[in-house]
């Protein structure tokens, strides 16, 4: 049987993305650590950039806080920022 858990790891099986941004607050915290992303404190609003060696390749994931009262333009430069140092 497939848990919430599994259907990310599931996706990106089956769709074989080569970048991931999860936007998040706490919730998806058990999900992500069980497909190997730890979250941490958010740091100017990106919790967690890091490289995944998956069977198709190399995926880049950044997980980010939700973007809500934030001024756009400075969220996604952030993020866009976090991608491109991996």
């Amino acid at each position: 049987m497939v848990v919430d858990k599994d259907i990310l790891a599931k996706e990106i099986d089956v769709l074989k993305p080569k970048h991931l941004l999860c936007i998040t607050g706490g919730w998806g915290k058990k999900v992500l650590e069980h497909n190997g992303i730890v979250i941490g404190e958010s740091k100017g609003g990106i919790r967690y950039a890091g490289l995944h060696q998956k069977s198709f390749g190399e995926l880049k994931v950044v997980v980010a806080d939700r973007p809500e009262g934030k001024k756009r333009a400075e969220w996604v430069g952030r993020v866009l920022d976090a991608f491109s140092r991996l």
